[in-house]
Formats: C-alpha cells, sequence, structure tokens
C-alpha cells in the first residue's frame, strides 16, 4: 500500500461495499498487522489509516462493528502520543527523535489523521449498528478527553460531509451520563492507563436499560426515511433546533431545549415510545415495498414472455412473407391470341 499503488486499493474497496466477507476479513487483519508492528514503514502505516478512513466511509455496517474491536485500539495508542501536549505539531517524534524530516511530516499527519477519524467516527457511529450498545468509537473519545488529548479542528474531513452523516437521532442523555461515568470510574481505577474500550462497553451495557433494543435486524437507526421522520418529530418536541452543522456534544443539543433537567425522563420516555411507533410505521413500509418489487419483478417476467411470443409470431410472419412472394414470382402467366391462349 505504498503512496503510488495506493489506487490500487480502490478494487478492495469495491469488494467492501458489496460486503465481501473474505475481503473485509482480509483488510481488517492487514490493518492490523501494520499498525501493530513497530518496524511498519511510516508511509505504509499513514497509508493504512487513510485507507480506513476511505472503508469507513462507505458505511458498511460489518465492518464497522469488527474494526472497533481489531484496528480501533490501535489507532487509539497512536492517538495517545504525548498526551499531555497540546501542539499540533507533537507527532513529529512518533517514529524517534532521530528521524528525519520526511518521517517528522509523516508522524504529524499519522497523529492528526487518527484523532480526526476517532472524532469523526465518534460521531457518526455513537451505536453500535450490530448490538445497539454505545460503540466503542464513542467510548474511546470520550476516554482521550478524560486524559487531556488535544483534538485538532478538521483538515483530512469535510465538515458538511461530517454534518450530513451524523444521525438525527441525538444519544438519551441518561445513556450520554451512564458512559461518561463508567469511562471516568475505570480510568480512576486503573490510575490513568484506562481499560479497552470494549471491556468498557461489557460493563456499560450491563447499566443501561434495554431500551435501544429492537426486534428486526433493519438498520432503522441510519435509515434515511426514519432520519426524516425523527426530525419532523424533534420540531414538534423541541420546538426549533440549532443549526445542523454545528459540531456540538449531544448534550448540549438536548439542555437548550429542556427547561429544566427534572423534564428530561419524562420527555424522554415519551420520543422513546414515539420512535417505537415510527419504527412499526417504518418496518411497514419496508413491507409494503418489498411487495411492490416483487409484483414488478412478476410483471417484468410477465412483459419478457410476451415479447418472446411477439418475436416468435414476427419471424412466422417474416417467413409467410416469404413464401408468398415466391409463389407469385413463379405463377404462370397467360396470353389469348385469337384462336389459342399462350403460356409463357
Amino acid at each position: 500500500m505504498q503512496q503510488e499503488n495506493y489506487r490500487q486499493t480502490q478494487e478492495y474497496r469495491d469488494q467492501v461495499a458489496v460486503n465481501d466477507q473474505e475481503t473485509l476479513k482480509t483488510v481488517l487483519t492487514v490493518i492490523s498487522m501494520i499498525l501493530k508492528d513497530p518496524k511498519s514503514d511510516p508511509i505504509l502505516q499513514l497509508q493504512a489509516v487513510r485507507f480506513s478512513k476511505d472503508v469507513m466511509e462507505l458505511f458498511n455496517d460489518d465492518f464497522i462493528t469488527q474494526f472497533q474491536f481489531q484496528v480501533l485500539p490501535m489507532m487509539e495508542h497512536i492517538a495517545l502520543w504525548e498526551k499531555g501536549n497540546d501542539s499540533l505539531e507533537r507527532g513529529r517524534n512518533y517514529f524517534g527523535d532521530d528521524c528525519d524530516i520526511y518521517n517528522q511530516k509523516i508522524g504529524n499527519s499519522l497523529l492528526r489523521l487518527s484523532l480526526e477519524c476517532i472524532w469523526v467516527w465518534s460521531k457518526w457511529f455513537p451505536i453500535d449498528p450490530d448490538s445497539l450498545k454505545v460503540s466503542c468509537y464513542r467510548i474511546t473519545l470520550e476516554k482521550l478527553i478524560l486524559l487531556k488529548v488535544k483534538f485538532p479542528v478538521l483538515k483530512y474531513f469535510e465538515p458538511k460531509k461530517v454534518g450530513k452523516y451524523m444521525p438525527e437521532c441525538a444519544m438519551p442523555m441518561k445513556v450520554l451520563e451512564e458512559m461518561r461515568r463508567a469511562v471516568k470510574i475505570d480510568i480512576q481505577q486503573t490510575y490513568g492507563a484506562g481499560s479497552s474500550s470494549k471491556i468498557i462497553q461489557q460493563r456499560l451495557s450491563q447499566m443501561l436499560q434495554t431500551e435501544l433494543a429492537k426486534d428486526d435486524k433493519e438498520m432503522i437507526f441510519y435509515s434515511d426515511i426514519f432520519r426524516r421522520a425523527y426530525k419532523q418529530l424533534q420540531k414538534r418536541q423541541l420546538q426549533e433546533r440549532k443549526d445542523k452543522e454545528n459540531d456540538q456534544e449531544e448534550n448540549s443539543v438536548v439542555i437548550g431545549y429542556y427547561e429544566k433537567k427534572d423534564n428530561i425522563d419524562k420527555e424522554l420516555l415519551l420520543l422513546n415510545q414515539q420512535v417505537k411507533n415510527l419504527q412499526n410505521e417504518l418496518l411497514s413500509n419496508i413491507q409494503d415495498k418489498r411487495n411492490m418489487q416483487q409484483k414488478m419483478r412478476e410483471q417484468n417476467e410477465l412483459i419478457n414472455t410476451l415479447r418472446q411470443k411477439i418475436d416468435i409470431q414476427e419471424q412466422r410472419l417474416s417467413q409467410l412473407n416469404q413464401s408468398r412472394s415466391q409463389e407469385q414470382y413463379y405463377q404462370p402467366r397467360f396470353i389469348q391470341t385469337s384462336n389459342h391462349i399462350v403460356q409463357f
């Protein structure tokens, strides 16, 4: 995955896009090997993170889920480099104090890209799309913030694109509070080291209610239809919302529209019930769509059958016309004279 060959990785991205499981596993394994090996070429490590960013933007649920367990911990390790240093150039010595200027630039880029990815992914995927638990992306961001890691202004992501793919459905305040409390307790108990985000996720899931559980395997939470429906619901419940492109924490969105903190639980219960109703309505729409698609397929098959019959009839008609033309050409003609009829 050298710089000059990076464009050749498009084939692998295409395979992940169609959810090819073998390619997905191979991609995750290769990225893990590159970032785990301290002897890996610096440019190779940078390209591995860049490739991760590109594949993540395919929004493949299987890749998102597995990546948080296999690769995210290594990116978190990169992000913790000189965590107490607020300088945006603190990555220049990541590959050694005596590395050349070229590798210093790569170190800075690697650290910055890793930090930006973690920040953006935590906003895109606050909930694990597979289990509906709080994702390791969101837990990792909270852990790094508590460990005083400085995050840069976005450079490798377009702000409009980041805002476009942020879910309309805000994480419930109770979930946020429990997540932050769990991360803070873990850091205190490990004397600032912090457990893996996966372990914190498992502990947190035992503390939360099962409000986010769902029966259907459809990814309703990130559905465009669900986004639009939930957006209308928020307009009715919260009256007005701040600009969607403002990169703000989820709690500030909720707090800005509730006058008293004591009313949050009651409002959340109402929202959760209405969300469930929207989910049921969406499932019904999905089934109607499937039935319509089946009907369209049957109609297309009927059209194809009729077209075949038309082709056969046209062939028969053509053969009949040819046969008639030949008969007319060979039909004998007669001339009548005064006393005889002459055939020629």
